[in-house]
C-alpha cells in the first residue's frame, strides 16, 4: 500500500499535477445550480402556459366537437409544451447530478423533484399573466408554433356542423364581417345575432371562432364569436384587459347579457 502511495506521488511529481483552486469549485457548482434553476423556472414556465390552454379548452361544447372527452383531450391536449415539461424536468435532473452531493440519488428520484417543482411553479405562474402572453407571442410571431398547436384549432374546422374559425379580414359593417378560415378560404358571416364572449372585439386581423350554421358556400351565420385563444375564465386575473367581474361586456353600445364576466354595470 505504502509503494502504491509512493508511486503516485512520484508521478504527481514527474507530471507537474498541481491541485485546481477552491474557487474554481466555487464557481463550477454556481454554474451548476444556476443551470438548474434556470432549467426548473423553464419548466415551470412551460407548465404555466399548458395550464393556461387547459383553461381556456371549450369544455363546455366538446360534446358538439368531438364523440368522447377522451376524443377531445387527445385533439386539445398542449403537446408542445408537455414536450417542453419533460425537456426541462431532464435538464433539471442532468445538472442536479452535477452538484456536489447529487450523485446520492437516484435518477428517479431527481426526475420526480424536478417535475414536482416545475408543476409547483407552473401553477403559481398560472395566476398571472405571463403564461397567456408567452401563448400569445408564440403564436403571432412563431410560423413552427402554429404549425404544432393547428391540431388544437383544426377541430373548429366544421363549418357544416356550425363551427369556424379564422382571421377576421375586413369588417363591411356592424352586422356583417368577411373572415379567412384556417384553411385559407374567404367567408361572409352574419353577425347581427351574434353574441360575443369574452375579451374581444370584430376588428381587422382579428383571430376568432365562430358557433352558427353554414349558409350555403362562403356563407356564414354567427351565433357565437369567441376570443381564438377560448373564453377566460370568470377570474379577472386571466381577462387581458384587466376588466373586473361585474362590469359588463359592451358592444356598439348594447350591454352583453351572457357575458361571462356577470352583468352588466348599472352605473354603465
Amino acid at each position: 500500500m505504502k509503494d502504491i502511495g509512493k508511486h503516485v506521488l512520484e508521478k504527481i511529481k514527474e507530471e507537474g499535477v498541481k491541485p485546481y483552486p477552491k474557487w474554481h469549485f466555487v464557481i463550477r457548482q454556481a454554474f451548476v445550480w444556476t443551470f438548474f434553476g434556470l432549467a426548473i423556472f423553464l419548466g415551470g414556465m412551460a407548465t404555466g402556459v399548458a395550464i393556461f390552454q387547459l383553461r381556456h379548452i371549450e369544455w363546455d361544447i366538446y360534446q358538439h366537437i368531438t364523440h368522447s372527452l377522451f376524443e377531445f383531450l387527445l385533439l386539445a391536449a398542449p403537446y408542445f409544451w408537455i414536450a417542453f415539461i419533460v425537456l426541462f424536468a431532464g435538464f433539471a435532473c442532468y445538472y442536479f447530478r452535477k452538484t456536489e452531493k447529487g450523485y446520492k440519488f437516484s435518477t428517479l428520484f431527481v426526475a420526480g423533484i424536478s417535475f414536482f417543482l416545475s408543476m409547483i411553479l407552473g401553477g403559481i405562474l398560472a395566476v398571472t399573466v405571463l403564461p397567456g402572453k408567452l401563448d400569445t407571442a408564440f403564436e403571432d410571431n412563431l410560423e413552427f408554433y402554429r404549425w404544432v398547436e393547428a391540431h388544437r384549432h383544426q377541430m373548429w374546422m366544421a363549418p357544416e356542423r356550425g363551427f369556424l374559425a379564422g382571421t377576421i379580414k375586413s369588417v363591411s359593417s356592424e352586422d356583417r364581417l368577411e373572415i379567412e378560415d384556417l384553411n385559407g378560404h374567404l367567408w361572409q358571416v352574419v353577425i347581427s345575432e351574434a353574441v360575443f364572449k369574452g375579451n374581444i372585439e370584430p376588428v381587422k386581423n382579428q383571430r376568432i371562432k365562430l358557433i352558427g350554421h353554414m349558409d350555403g358556400r362562403g356563407q356564414f351565420t354567427a351565433k357565437e364569436i369567441r376570443p381564438f385563444s377560448g373564453i377566460c375564465p370568470e377570474d379577472e386575473r386571466c381577462c387581458r384587459s384587466g376588466r373586473k367581474p361585474g362590469q359588463g361586456r359592451r358592444f356598439h353600445g348594447q350591454a352583453n347579457p351572457d357575458c361571462p364576466f356577470g352583468p352588466p354595470d348599472n352605473k354603465n
